[in-house]
């Protein structure tokens, strides 16, 4: 019986695997969300006291806006703490979502709603997480904020807006990223997309370089977060969100690949000695 070859099989076997951590949810009654704020439902957090966002757990949706509250807020998933220091390791974070034009002119440009990683579960801010859609100051002109280093024009075709039409309310739209850990705070990189799930179509992707700075790519506990602009100048009147998910595949540090690897050859050379 050749033990050493089934001996090493069993050992590898046990070496540690990326850790994956994963969260989604649709804002229902069956997850345990209950109608009323946000904040404090199924460990969300309301950081600002901006507004609120108002879960109905019966249609399984988050209401911001609607009633004039809900602007210039941001709500943090308290349980969602991510280790951002392990090169390789991946961070991704997606939203539902649509919202309704004002079909106003705003003196200026404004973020109306973002996802981003926050490092601690009641504040603080790391915006080069951050991916979000803005309005320019005409009605219809939209861009992506991208990672707070540039932005990327959306079409308002492309996301079920219609001025001319007087149709000013989006199809479902799905914004999602994923970062990858670099060597450096500068060589991180984020894969992202804006989808229409109305029309299955893809509005906008790519993949670029970030600099996350060293706030993030130091610390071992991120928080997923989502965040919405001013209440007032950003014209938009209300956004409707339907479903959040953040997840993360966490490289294990090359420590723990080394002590693994030091059992395996331990456990060798006791074999090898019992079969003397």
């Amino acid at each position: 019986m050749k033990i050493y070859p089934i001996l090493s099989l069993a050992v590898v076997s046990l070496l540690p695997a990326a850790l994956q951590a994963d969260y989604s949810t649709s804002f229902t009654a069956a997850e345990g969300y209950s109608d009323g704020p946000l904040s404090n439902n199924e460990n969300w957090n309301n950081a600002l006291e901006g507004g609120i966002y108002t879960v109905d757990a019966t249609a399984g949706q988050v209401d911001i806006g609607a009633t004039g509250a809900g602007f210039g807020s941001l709500s943090i998933l308290a349980t969602s703490s991510y280790d951002f220091t392990q090169v390789g390791s991946t961070y991704t974070a997606s939203m539902d979502f649509q919202f309704t034009d004002t079909n106003a002119a705003i003196s200026g440009t404004n973020t109306f709603i973002s996802m981003l990683y926050m490092n601690n579960p009641t504040g603080g801010s790391v915006n080069q997480t951050s991916l979000g859609i803005r309005r320019n100051a005409s009605p219809g002109s939209y861009q992506l904020v991208r990672f707070a280093a540039s932005t990327a024009s959306l079409s308002a075709s492309g996301i079920g807006i219609d001025i001319g039409s007087n149709d000013f309310v989006s199809d479902v739209l799905r914004m999602s990223y994923t970062l990858t850990a670099g060597e450096t705070p500068s060589t991180w990189s984020a894969t992202y997309s804006v989808y229409n799930v109305d029309t299955s179509t893809t509005v906008t992707s790519s993949t670029i370089t970030v600099n996350v700075t060293s706030a993030a790519a130091d610390d071992d506990s991120m928080y997923a977060a989502l965040s919405t602009g001013a209440n007032n100048g950003n014209g938009i009147t209300d956004i409707t969100m339907y479903d959040y998910a953040s997840s993360a595949v966490i490289v294990p540090e090359p420590t723990t690949y080394a002590f693994a690897f030091g059992g395996l050859m331990l456990a060798l050379v006791g074999f090898r000695r019992f079969r003397k």
